[in-house]
């Protein structure tokens, strides 16, 4: 990934989560990201709904949330 808000390729960032129900909203929870800085292609970026019934919980899975980098080989 690259920050082309700033114009540089850094080498950690941050998500912030927080799940609604369009009344009530979960805390928010911090996904921490290492970037391995191989190259600059852009990932493709694939998401899906994921609905939740009050009370459960569901797992965020590849079919709901999938990056790609196409120039960079799996380990």
């Amino acid at each position: 990934m690259q920050g082309g808000h700033k114009g540089l390729e850094p080498e950690r960032d941050t998500v912030h989560i927080r799940i609604t129900d369009g009344h009530l909203s979960s805390k928010v929870h911090v996904v921490n990201i290492t970037i391995k800085p191989i190259n600059d292609e852009s990932p493709h970026i694939f998401t899906d709904s994921l609905f939740v019934k009050q009370g459960g919980y569901a797992k965020i899975t590849n079919s709901t949330l999938f990056i790609v980098d196409t120039d960079t080989k799996p380990e």
